[in-house]
């Protein structure tokens, strides 16, 4: 069989790509309840910031740890085992993973409105930034269960 990418790595990088699948998942969760808060009472305090930054950053190791284990895990686990074994498995993961291209723009908005709901004290800015906040954080979360199904099945 021919050398796979990253082939040795796989465990530890599906690891790594698990656990910055829940921080992104958790953070974007307390930004989205922090977003609601602050537009009860008017004010966004700067801990916002943080938890955006955090759940973007954490999502980008996400997607940058399951970029570099997908090859080792369609041709392992995909290939010889859900695409025969597991139909349902394999249409669970794909997706996963198209939600979890469809979210960046929203994480990305998340972190972007955060700022401006917090300086320019606008309603609008504000209802977007929490609108937002929750699509990141409910799909973020829909994408590790997701991916903890697929594991449970067939783990690399």
């Amino acid at each position: 069989m021919p050398d796979i990418f990253a082939q040795s790595l796989a465990k530890p990088l599906v690891l790594v790509h698990a656990l910055a699948g829940f921080v992104a998942a958790a953070t974007a969760i307390h930004l989205a309840v922090h977003a609601t808060t602050g537009l009860r009472r008017g004010a966004f305090p700067a801990r916002g910031r943080t938890y955006a930054v955090v759940m973007a950053s954490a999502f980008a190791v996400c997607v940058a740890t399951g970029l570099a284990a997908y090859p080792s895990f369609r041709v392992h686990i995909r290939g010889l085992f859900l695409d025969r074994f597991a139909p349902a498995m394999t249409a669970v993961f794909e997706i996963k993973e198209h939600l979890g291209a469809l979210v960046v723009p929203f994480v990305a908005l998340a972190l972007i409105l955060e700022r401006a709901a917090r300086t320019e004290r606008s309603a609008h800015s504000a209802k977007l930034f929490v609108t937002t906040a929750w699509i990141a954080a409910a799909t973020l979360a829909a994408c590790v269960v997701m991916g903890l199904v697929v594991t449970m099945e067939r783990g690399v």
